[in-house]
């Protein structure tokens, strides 16, 4: 099966409108052990996308931020504002934690490497910059 970001799949992305507003926010405390490979994933699916890295790095310092950012643990990784996790919707546990993930039977302290996809292929959609992806 190939990647959602494969040549393929994005083939019928306009050249004259490219993806560079993305932006991808990866959320973490100080002293994560997953922040680095999460960002790593981050850029090697944007990389594989064709989309020039806009990632920012947002480091939450407290619980006061924890609330203002509703953030449901490290890493958190947000495309264009919508986390990856759909699930998240639901949640509402914001808090200086780790995050854990859960994609098809498996836990991990970080993302799938599909829900990234995911996510990135459904803000290009969103704003217009891919069309009839199926």
């Amino acid at each position: 099966m190939p990647s959602l970001c494969s040549d393929e799949v994005l083939e019928r992305r306009p050249a004259d409108r490219p993806t560079e507003t993305m932006i991808v926010d990866v959320l973490y405390f100080e002293g994560c052990p997953h922040h680095a490979q999460a960002r790593d994933l981050v850029e090697d699916v944007l990389a594989e996308c064709g989309i020039p890295p806009t990632i920012r790095d947002v480091d939450v310092n407290d619980a006061a931020d924890a609330q203002k950012l509703k953030f449901l643990g490290s890493p958190s990784i947000r495309v264009d504002g919508v986390d990856v996790d759909p699930s998240s919707v639901a949640l509402n546990n914001y808090g200086l934690m780790c995050r854990v993930y859960r994609h098809g039977g498996v836990v991990s302290g970080i993302p799938s490497r599909m829900m990234i996809e995911v996510a990135v292929k459904n803000a290009i959609a969103k704003s217009g910059n891919l069309d009839d992806v199926s």
